[in-house]
């Protein structure tokens, strides 16, 4: 009867569906990690050994050097001069260089403007001395999730996290330092203020 043939009939749907699922699963993963590299995999140069960056955001360059003797990294404008930065902003940028995820290769593509990488919005070129890797980072994807890049030297176009547009996506003011006074407060023993005409 109907009722008992159900009973046996939808466990057995549910079940084949789950197998679908778990196969279509299987063969993304298979096929991400056929085509998948982590940035790590595609820069040839370490976060830590970075040097120097060039950032260049809507045509307008950014150049961060690392200061040799201190390790703190400085902006070296062309109008201003050096310019000390947020070390914050800056360490985020170089951070999330070396700790992308995985990103999925698109592959060879012919009409890279459509992914907004014609001209693209931002391009970062990071040098250790000796070696220099430059990244071209075009739209974010439909989610918001990821961003198409595309490395020099390499025709694929990757799908990176999106957080890399995030640290790079900033002018000259979001990685200056913002302090009115570099003093650190517990070494403060006295102070005064003065009223302007008094």
């Amino acid at each position: 009867d109907q009722p008992r043939r159900l009973a046996v009939l939808t466990p057995l749907l549910v079940l084949a569906v789950l197998v679908s699922f778990y196969i279509i699963d299987s063969a993304k993963k298979e096929r991400n990690e056929s085509t998948g590299e982590t940035l790590a995999n595609l820069a040839n140069i370490e976060s830590g050994s970075i040097t120097e960056i060039r950032l260049t955001r809507d045509g307008r360059e950014i150049l961060f050097i690392k200061d040799k003797k201190s390790s703190d990294w400085i902006i070296d404008d062309a109008f201003e001069g050096r310019i000390k930065t947020d070390s914050g902003a800056v360490a985020t940028l170089i951070e999330t260089l070396g700790d992308l995820r995985k990103t999925e290769s698109l592959g060879a593509v012919s009409n890279i403007g459509k992914y907004g990488l014609s001209v693209p919005r931002i391009i970062i070129r990071a040098s250790d001395g000796k070696d220099e890797e430059t990244f071209r980072l075009g739209k974010k994807t439909p989610t918001d999730e990821g961003v198409y890049l595309m490395k020099n030297g390499d025709k694929k176009l990757y799908v990176a996290e999106s957080s890399l547009f995030s640290a790079a996506d900033k002018d000259l003011y979001d990685f200056r330092d913002k302090k009115m006074l570099n003093v650190d407060p517990d070494k403060i023993s006295d102070f005064s203020f003065t009223e302007s005409g008094k």
